[in-house]
């Protein structure tokens, strides 16, 4: 039997316990900005971008020649490709991995954080994620303690990038934490955290599967004034993100007004350029369906309120069915959710499969339900 004493650490391996206890104890402030960098930063931003990249999932593929991808890493690179190239703009990034220990004993951290305006790094931090049923907080609070304070606000963004999050309660999400539930109903209250004191954003991107839903939508819309998602499988859960540099060039101060270069000028209208230019990648790339949907959250709420009941009962019902035994649709092709004004405020981007039993498909509603597998909406 032995003891360490700690008022004596001496020797290579008393150093080396004291800086791993030391860092186990770490903490991260909430940005740490550095501010000469932001006193030479006194322009106003135009536009305000959170980019939230999940990556506590298996999200690796292999492309066609083989060759092995991180696909939230790459949603990563291609965030701060974009981060760097708007000189008028503010962009949180934020890359949630894993979570792991040190030896079984000290939580690793396993978010990292980086913040940058008119194009240059100003803040970088690793941070320990939530575990509450929200995840949001620390995200939504580094926003809150870093975003621009100016009086005239500018266009705002929030891009999830990640897989299918669940309208039913009580499933995992995180492949490190398969005892944490998480739904849309959760998510929503975690973006809200970003929305607090500065309103609903003027642009959403859900870059996940199955996102179109009258339950998802009308979860996020009080949130946001337009958004972009899929109604069906999006291919490697990812959007194409080139459409957002150089935002400087597309959008107004306001995004309600063209620049006067004859550029789209408008959120709408930079809303359909991400949609077509995702679409047109996807359609060269694959060969499965293609289901790209821009939601005008105020024109639909006459849909998603009126389908709201029977939709919320039919997943209260489907929660108990065998995930197996479950399927998306379009709700078109469901009776009880068919409506005329189903179509009003969608702008829906579509192509069939080239092959299966929906290759004969000629068009998409733009809204996704779910039905037990036969046809039963129960």
């Amino acid at each position: 039997m032995f003891r360490i004493k700690m008022s004596r650490i001496t020797g290579p391996l008393g150093v080396g316990m004291f800086l791993l206890l030391a860092s186990s104890c770490r903490t991260v402030g909430l940005g740490d900005v550095n501010e000469h960098a932001l006193m030479d930063r006194q322009e106003p931003v135009e536009q305000s971008i959170v980019f939230l990249v999940h990556g506590d999932a298996d999200y690796l593929y292999h492309g066609a020649d083989g060759t092995a991808h991180q696909a939230d890493e790459e949603a990563v690179i291609k965030a701060l490709r974009v981060a760097r190239r708007n000189p008028t703009a503010e962009v949180f990034i934020f890359h949630e991995r894993a979570r792991t220990r040190r030896f079984f004993l000290f939580p690793r951290y396993n978010g990292t954080f980086y913040y940058f305006r008119g194009g240059d790094l100003l803040v970088q931090e690793t941070y320990r994620r939530g575990k509450e049923e929200t995840r949001l907080e620390p995200e939504a609070a580094y926003y809150q303690a870093n975003r621009s304070a100016q009086e005239t606000a500018p266009v705002r963004m929030f891009i999830y990038l990640g897989h299918e999050i669940p309208e039913m309660e009580g499933v995992s999400y995180d492949t490190s934490r398969r005892r944490g539930a998480f739904s849309i109903d959760y998510f929503a209250r975690g973006v809200a955290g970003f929305a607090a004191g500065s309103g609903p954003f003027d642009l959403m991107v859900l870059s996940t599967c199955n996102s179109g839903t009258p339950h998802t939508i009308q979860a996020m819309a009080p949130l946001a004034d337009y958004i972009v998602a899929s109604p069906d499988n999006l291919h490697l859960s990812h959007f194409d993100l080139a459409p957002l540099e150089r935002l400087d060039l597309k959008l107004g101060a306001t995004g309600t007004e063209p620049p006067g270069n004859g550029m789209p000028g408008t959120v709408p209208d930079l809303a359909r350029e991400f949609a077509q230019a995702s679409f047109d990648r996807l359609t060269a790339e694959i060969q499965t369906v293609v289901t790209i949907a821009v939601y005008d959250t105020e024109r639909t709420r006459a849909y998603m309120e009126a389908v709201a009941p029977t939709y919320d009962s039919t997943l209260a019902v489907l929660q108990e069915v065998a995930p197996s035994r479950l399927e998306h649709v379009d709700c078109r092709e469901v009776g009880p959710l068919t409506r005329e004004q189903m179509s009003e405020g969608v702008a829906m981007w579509y192509r069939a499969p080239r092959f299966g039993r929906r290759a004969d498909r000629a068009a998409h509603s733009g809204w996704q339900c779910w039905q037990e597998a036969g046809g039963s909406l129960r």
